[in-house]
């Protein structure tokens, strides 16, 4: 949740809980605060640098090898959107860096660009490229998807 979000500089809140099977994370729960920095704001690009203090808790799938994570972290993003022919194609690209504050190797790194070209109102023809990498978890996840979907 970003406060004063037209603002240059807008300090935010953050919670997120998710899951992922195929990577073997039964639970995920991002806490923290932070602070935003918009450096582009038009009407066609927006593009912005944030950082954050985030307490990360990730239980893995009970399995030999695995075990559950309990660290501070550094949550770096930058992320940028762009629409571009009078809003027929919109470009959206974000990148996560979020080292432990005890160890800057057990790092996790998230990137994800997406294409999106709507068709009407509500509908989008999407491409998203995105890749995934944790120290803490045993396998690199990456992802090319094309969908349709609704706006």
């Amino acid at each position: 949740m970003d406060l004063f979000y037209e603002n240059k500089f807008s300090p935010f809140f953050l919670q997120l809980t998710s899951f992922n099977f195929g990577r073997e994370i039964d639970l995920r729960s991002q806490s923290g605060f932070g602070l935003k920095y918009t450096f582009i704001n038009i009407h066609e690009i927006k593009a912005s640098i944030s950082a954050a203090g985030i307490y990360d808790y990730t239980n893995l799938r009970e399995r030999t090898g695995n075990s559950d994570s309990k660290t501070w972290r550094l949550s770096m993003r930058l992320k940028f959107k762009s629409c571009v022919f009078g809003g027929r194609i919109n470009i959206l690209h974000y990148t996560f860096y979020q080292p432990s504050f005890k160890d800057f190797k057990n790092a996790i790194w998230m990137s994800e660009s997406e294409l999106s070209l709507p068709l009407t109102e509500f509908l989008a023809v999407t491409s998203t490229y995105s890749y995934t990498h944790e120290d803490v978890v045993p396998k690199a996840l990456r992802e090319m998807t094309i969908s349709l979907r609704l706006v």
